[in-house]
């Protein structure tokens, strides 16, 4: 006997730029509207001024859904959907979006501001979606991907050890794992051209689809979303510990949607879009489903549950250490910060090989550094302020400074416990303990290549 599928989706805004989440028996997808490169405003037949990247998004989730009922419709005539698909085949899909969103702007009438500079784009989107067929032991999944939103698997296999895996890769200038790509400057994260976008001429197509298969062994939960979903979360980790804990904690598939909104809506920094399916095993009889799909996953939710705690006591004591360290070191830092005032006025930049600018201008850039870790330890009133002063000092530490400046902070962090910034302290924590230990590359577990 095998149980019934199901779909949830969420759509929660903050800017109204995501489109509303794809989902239909064999497909799902998500669109996130970017407002950045698409901050200019379109204006359609009727007079109807909307953000270049509201259009974007639902543009293109209205095409990817006709090309999927195509899909559906070859399905019904016999066609296969659990082997690869061909580069033509990718080839085809790219040339009708573009086409789509080009026919789209003429049937609207769109009146588009002139748009200006390598960063804004005429209907920019990212597209997150996949196609999927199974049997009675496999999910076969199409991933098309354009852009930073992400497609995920939740699914057992014997010889690992945990059960998310990220099957999309990120479309970033610098190719970054789904870990690294939390922590990483907003230059190393930028997408630059990977975003679905159009240009004046209809037969230029100016992006391209990352398409992917995978065999996924069942019970699996596959979902996608864009980045206000896992942005926000201190690791890819916690995404899968956030849909356990809403799916054990629920008694049926709506207290799951509920439990799961209420946990992604606490992050209201951007848009947050999801789109999961559920394909159940085999069960005895008797099972109900969604049962059967918490007794799947019940003992390993408890084992990451564990590690969550870790990670919770491991972020209190280090938070701790941070305002242990103020307390121990004020005294010297106070010293540090007195000693580099007076040496700023009498740098020689010719001498330090420092002339790319005014004197006067890289002079106060050093003094305000300086001044304000100043201004700042005058404001330490709390445990708080002193980690967070702690913070700041570790950010400016590394800045260029003449080999005077150098040398103090060198003489000043001798001896300290820590030297980092608390998300980079974070960030290894998570890497060593978690990410490297059997997550990074666990698409491969799937994909086939």
């Amino acid at each position: 006997m095998e149980n019934k599928r199901f779909n949830i989706f969420l759509n929660l805004s903050s800017s109204d730029q995501d489109s509303e989440p794809l989902i239909g028996e064999h497909y799902l997808g998500v669109f996130d509207g970017l407002g950045g490169a698409g901050a200019t405003f379109v204006t359609n037949k009727d007079g109807f001024v909307q953000a270049n990247a509201w259009y974007a998004s639902r543009f293109t989730q209205s095409i990817l859904k006709d090309i999927f009922k195509k899909f559906d419709n070859a399905r019904c005539e016999g066609k296969s959907f659990k082997e690869q698909l061909t580069k033509e085949d990718i080839n085809g899909i790219e040339i009708l979006i573009n086409e789509g969103l080009h026919q789209k702007v003429l049937d609207e009438g769109l009146s588009f501001e002139n748009v200006r500079g390598s960063l804004l784009k005429r209907l920019p989107t990212t597209m997150c979606s996949c196609y999927f067929d199974w049997d009675n032991d496999f999910v076969y999944v199409h991933s098309f991907n354009v852009g930073d939103s992400r497609l995920y698997c939740l699914s057992k296999q014997k010889d690992c050890k945990y059960l998310l895996s990220q099957l999309s890769l990120d479309s970033s200038v610098d190719l970054l794992d789904g870990m690294d790509s939390l922590y990483a400057s907003e230059k190393e994260t930028m997408m630059g051209d990977s975003i679905i976008h159009i240009s004046d001429n209809k037969d230029e197509v100016l992006f391209s689809i990352e398409y992917r298969m995978f065999k996924i062994p069942k019970p699996a939960v596959v979902f996608a979303c864009s980045d206000g979903v896992y942005y926000y979360l201190d690791s890819p980790m916690h995404l899968e510990y956030m849909i356990l804990a809403s799916l054990i904690n629920a008694k049926d598939e709506n207290q799951f949607k509920e439990l799961l909104t209420y946990a992604i809506d606490e992050r209201k920094n951007d848009d947050r879009t999801l789109a999961l399916a559920y394909f159940p095993g085999k069960v005895f009889f008797g099972n109900e489903n969604f049962n059967s799909l918490k007794g799947s996953y019940k003992k390993y939710y408890s084992n990451i549950r564990k590690k969550n705690n870790e990670y919770d006591t491991y972020c209190a004591s280090l938070k701790d250490a941070y305002v242990e360290l103020f307390n121990k070191k004020k005294d010297s830092i106070i010293e540090f910060i007195n000693q580099a005032l007076e040496i700023i006025p009498n740098i020689d930049l010719e001498k330090e090989n420092i002339n790319r600018t005014p004197k006067n201008r890289i002079t106060n850039f050093y003094k305000k550094n300086i001044s304000r870790l100043h201004d700042y330890i005058l404001d330490v009133n709390s445990e708080e302020d002193a980690f967070d002063f702690m913070n700041y000092l570790f950010k400016i530490k590394d800045n260029q400074y003449p080999s005077a400046i150098k040398s103090l902070f060198d003489k000043l962090l001798e001896g300290f416990t820590i030297n980092k910034m608390y998300k980079e302290m974070v960030r290894d924590f998570l890497r060593n303990n978690w990410w490297e230990d059997g997550y990074k590359y666990s698409y491969e577990r799937y994909y086939k290549k």
